[in-house]
């Protein structure tokens, strides 16, 4: 096992102003097979599932996926629960730390015991993005802190990280994404997804609704209130 500063502990020092000065910006050598997410413990297991690929943050939005910041600082943290997708706390994203990144990943392949979290979190964060409305809504979600100022570089970024990164099957964070694939693809999830957006985000408008509803039911009331 690595003593650690862990590679984990170094991803959330970048949401830490104060660390500037010990960050060491010099790119590890990775090698040629970059698949940080393919390592895991019990070498004896077997892989008999696919590693899954979930829709977009605005796309599993529109489906009735919420968006939970989790207080636990542990990136192993990731979890899908009543319908909500729980991520550790924001990586704030800057000028380095695309580099920062790098190494972090390259460390974990390296040495020995010291996990995959980094890359599974740019695996899951590669997921959700596609695009400049994607990482607004993570912001807006309090999962990114967008330091740069353009949603579009952030985008580009972890497209950039994600490259040649590849998810175990039998991870933890596979499973949890099966299970938000699972839930997103469930017509009644996106049937009420879309009556919360255009019927209950006004405060008069479930009472609207529900007097037409008792209206269309009962033609004869439209003639009791004339």
């Amino acid at each position: 096992m690595v003593a650690l500063k862990s590679a984990e502990a170094l991803l959330l020092d970048l949401g830490n102003p104060a660390y500037q000065t010990e960050r060491d910006t010099r790119l590890i050598d990775a090698p040629k097979s970059n698949k940080a997410c393919s390592k895991y413990e019990g070498g004896g297991r077997k892989r008999n599932r696919l590693a899954v690929s979930i829709p977009s943050a605005t796309e599993l939005n529109e489906a009735g996926v919420g968006f939970k910041r989790n207080r636990n600082a542990n990136l192993e943290d990731i979890s899908f629960k009543r319908g909500n997708l729980k991520v550790p706390p924001p990586i704030m994203v800057d000028d380095d730390t695309e580099m920062m990144l790098l190494n972090l990943i390259a460390f974990e392949q390296q040495h020995v015991g010291a996990g995959n979290q980094i890359a599974s979190y740019i695996f899951l964060m590669d997921n959700l993005i596609d695009n400049e409305k994607d990482v607004v809504l993570l912001e807006s979600r309090d999962i990114i802190e967008n330091d740069v100022g353009s949603e579009k570089a952030i985008a580009q970024l972890f497209k950039s990280l994600a490259k040649n990164i590849t998810l175990d099957p039998d991870s933890n964070l596979n499973e949890v994404l099966a299970n938000v694939k699972i839930y997103s693809e469930k017509p009644w999830n996106k049937r009420k997804a879309y009556l919360n957006r255009t019927y209950f985000r006004n405060p008069w408008a479930p009472i609207s609704l529900t007097a037409s509803v008792v209206l269309f039911a009962n033609p004869d009331c439209l003639y009791c209130i004339s």
